[in-house]
């Protein structure tokens, strides 16, 4: 009797010590699951602060589309011409303008100098693009007269390529008037400036037009 209870005793002994292996090894298993459990949450973090972000750029990238679009439907222009018809005879000085031929402007933010300004003869731009400028007048040369130096002017620096020049090489006595003019495309940023600027008039001009035309905007 006494050796079958200890074999009773020994099988339970074994049994348990079995079932504790088991909660081990159940044990073991429910950690890792929980590792990837977590793994996982955190993954799912991850995305879900990735998509979030993505989302946030897309939303952005949309708004960005609809000013565009708003802009490319209604955009800036810049159109300007100013005339001195009678004579003038001016060394070293911007030739200004007795009156405004036209002017067109549409700006999104309105600069208050922006245009051209007859009494100063300075054309601001309001817009930053690629503006044409161009001008005629008439020249007026005696024998003995300085030459007509004409020179376009941005933000105050001479640009040497558009000089304008004429200049009377004849007899003693003679005279030539001759009427020409330039173009110039350039690029313009808010506020930069152009002019028209007599190094030495002094011969005498007439006729005088002087326009500024935005050709192509830029989208900021």
């Amino acid at each position: 009797e006494l050796l079958r209870t200890k074999e009773e005793l020994l099988r339970t002994k074994e049994e348990l010590l079995r079932t504790k292996e088991e909660m081990l090894r159940t044990k073991e298993e429910l950690k890792a699951k929980d590792v990837q459990l977590e793994r996982e949450v955190f993954s799912t973090k991850e995305d879900l602060i990735t998509t979030k972000e993505d989302q946030k750029s897309k939303d952005v990238s949309i708004q960005d589309l609809d000013k565009e679009v708003s802009f490319l439907k209604d955009p800036p222009w810049t159109f300007v011409c100013g005339s001195h018809y009678d004579y003038l005879s001016i060394t070293s000085k911007t030739i200004s303008y007795t009156k405004l031929l036209y002017s067109s402007i549409y700006l999104y933010d309105p600069l208050p100098e922006a245009g051209l300004d007859i009494n100063t003869g300075i054309f601001t731009s309001g817009w930053p693009g690629t503006y044409t400028a161009t001008w005629s007048l008439m020249a007026y040369d005696y024998h003995g007269d300085h030459e007509v130096d004409i020179y376009l002017r941005k933000n105050g620096e001479q640009i040497t390529e558009s000089h304008h020049y004429s200049y009377y090489t004849g007899t003693s006595g003679g005279r030539v008037s001759d009427q020409g003019g330039r173009t110039l495309i350039l690029h313009l940023d808010t506020g930069d400036t152009l002019d028209l600027y007599c190094s030495n008039c002094s011969a005498g001009i007439s006729l005088t037009t002087f326009c500024v035309t935005m050709s192509q905007f830029d989208v900021v």
